[in-house]
């Protein structure tokens, strides 16, 4: 039997949530509920069979219509506990009768549920190894050159809190690629981080030696996963290959442990010839697109 129910969550069922998830039911850090309820709009759950799993969905409105929606700086929704294909179907039926207008990232995998569903890559990197033995066996020979290139141009890494400044610098170089992401959701972005800076966030910037600003950016920590999360460089960061600096010095500091580098990637050309320089490993998500008209 599948039974899937929509609910707005009270603090039972967000205590039932949690417990899932601590349970080991959440592989995604974004998807446990004190961390998905700081970003989003109007936090619904999808709930399987008593609390066997939840899907949690953002809700907003537009000319008084609810529709779903993509969290911004959250790459993709994931299910919290056991999702079988049986109830995959349910779900989206639900989602459908519920919601005219549906636009999501995740890992479910609706490819025959909905019209419009496109398979995306998200790129990952074990750790489990050796800082040496992965560059050996995972860096592209072009990825290793811009990182000697980026020693040789002096970058440094220094840890950093200001959050503030870390986001302000994101904003100004992906802000207008990124129209969709309102102050709201910086603003969003700066609770966490102030919410969890000690235990699940840790800020950098890339400096040179005159103190000029290269990069910045944040990794947030999960369980088994280190996220690479917010991080832009300044254009002379770019002629000096901080961001590759970045990543490499990231991955020197959590070598030789059990966690999972998640470069929330992009199958983007550029942003993928990018992360592939560093590993050839991804998994797959879903972009789910849907309309019912004539409501809209």
């Amino acid at each position: 039997m599948n039974d899937v129910k929509l609910i707005s969550p009270g603090a039972t069922d967000i205590r039932r949530w949690k417990n899932l998830s601590e349970a080991g039911g959440a592989h995604q850090f974004f998807m446990r509920p004190e961390v998905f309820r700081t970003f989003a709009d109007t936090c619904m759950l999808v709930v399987g069979n008593d609390f066997e799993f939840v899907l949690p969905l953002s809700v907003r409105k537009k000319f008084c219509i609810s529709y779903l929606h993509q969290i911004p700086f959250i790459q993709r929704l994931s299910p919290v506990g056991n999702i079988d294909a049986d109830s995959v179907s349910v779900v989206a039926g639900l989602l459908k009768k519920k919601f005219p207008l549906i636009h999501i990232d995740t890992d479910v995998s609706f490819q025959h549920n909905f019209n419009s569903v496109k398979k995306r890559n998200n790129f990952i990197l074990p750790l489990s190894e050796s800082y040496d033995v992965i560059h050996e066996n995972n860096f592209s020979s072009d990825c290793r050159k811009n990182i000697e290139k980026a020693d040789n141009r002096d970058c440094i890494m220094e840890a950093s809190k200001d959050w503030n400044a870390i986001i302000a610098n994101y904003h100004q170089v992906y802000g207008q690629r990124e129209g969709n992401h309102l102050k709201n959701s910086y603003h969003k972005a700066r609770s966490f981080l102030h919410q969890n800076p000690e235990r699940c966030c840790e800020g950098y910037q890339i400096v040179n030696e005159r103190k000029e600003l290269l990069f910045s950016g944040i990794i947030v920590k999960g369980r088994k996963r280190i996220y690479y999360w917010l991080g832009a460089p300044t254009p002379a960061g770019r002629q000096a290959r901080a961001t590759y600096y970045f990543i490499s010095e990231i991955i020197r500091k959590y070598a030789n442990t059990p966690f999972i580098f998640d470069f929330e990637g992009s199958d983007f050309p550029g942003v993928a010839k990018f992360y592939n320089g560093f590993t050839k490993q991804s998994e797959s998500y879903y972009e789910v697109c849907y309309r019912r008209f004539p409501l809209l």
